[in-house]
């Protein structure tokens, strides 16, 4: 996920269009022959810099899905080091994921910590952190959540008593604070008001999305792997299942991939038979 600050006129004139031109405030697509984007971390700069002088109500942040783009990491200007994301070309409203407007008065000047999550809005969106970096999720789509209530119904059926299954919940993990799709707790585990401790959790569940496909492939595993959290399961749209056991601080040493069409006996948590199928149905 990449994202552009931009103005409410510049957005709705876009959204007339089809398609997003505009660079940065003052310059074009035609005028630079890129639009300026920014990670999660870099587009406060970007509205010290730019949009200082702008009301927050004039502003909407959006979230663009760089899958089909044409994304060059690049630094702004000669002789910056840091890197943002250039998108050569204009940018199609339909990869715009959300268009959201901006809470930014407590956000933090460097890194992000668990307690910067209570400014930020009920809005539907996914926040968590990473290494003091906010990620931020679109709400799921229809397919997501019947995946995830396909799959959530499945393991609770096989579910040994005092294990407790629960949907997007948060877990503490080094370094950050990460919501996964499915969560299951020992027995045992203390019942908490948000954030479970990464020791009490036995499984997590990743649904990918377009947006964050990446992410639940990479950072998220290794997250969990340091974590020792004993498996990590990522299911894809068309219901492929790759599931990850055996961690060892690093990464999880043992894979094995389940499709559609396909069904797998699993011991990790617990027994469960998987019919990949099904989770689509």
């Amino acid at each position: 996920m990449i994202f552009h600050l931009a103005l409410v006129a510049d957005w709705n004139a876009a959204r007339a269009a089809g398609e997003y031109t505009v660079s940065t405030r003052g310059a074009s697509l035609a005028d630079v022959g890129f639009v300026h984007c920014s990670t999660a971390e870099q587009w406060r700069g970007v509205r010290e810099r730019f949009y200082a002088d702008v009301p927050v109500a004039d502003l909407v942040l959006l979230s663009i899905d760089p899958t089909g783009l044409d994304v060059r990491y690049e630094p702004p200007a000669p002789g910056v080091e840091e890197l943002f994301p250039h998108v050569y070309g204009p940018i199609p409203v339909s990869a715009v994921e959300t268009a959201g407007e901006l809470h930014v008065a407590s956000f933090p000047e460097t890194s992000w910590g668990e307690a910067d999550l209570a400014v930020l809005p009920d809005d539907g969106h996914r926040y968590e952190i990473v290494d003091g970096s906010l990620l931020m999720t679109p709400p799921p789509s229809q397919g997501h959540q019947s995946i995830g209530g396909n799959l959530f119904v499945a393991l609770r059926l096989a579910m040994p008593r005092g294990f407790r299954g629960l949907y997007e919940v948060g877990v503490r993990v080094q370094g950050g604070n990460l919501i996964p799709d499915i969560v299951v707790l020992q027995p045992g585990a203390a019942r908490v008001p948000v954030w479970s401790e990464s020791e009490d959790v036995v499984l997590v569940v990743e649904i990918a999305s377009r947006s964050t496909r990446v992410t639940d492939r990479t950072l998220k595993a290794a997250k969990y792997a340091e974590a020792m959290i004993p498996s990590y399961w990522r299911v894809d749209a068309d219901g492929t299942v790759t599931i990850h056991t055996d961690p060892d601080g690093l990464d999880y040493t043992r894979t094995q991939v389940v499709r559609p069409g396909e069904r797998l006996h699993v011991d990790v948590p617990f027994p469960v038979d998987l019919d990949a199928a099904s989770l689509i149905e």
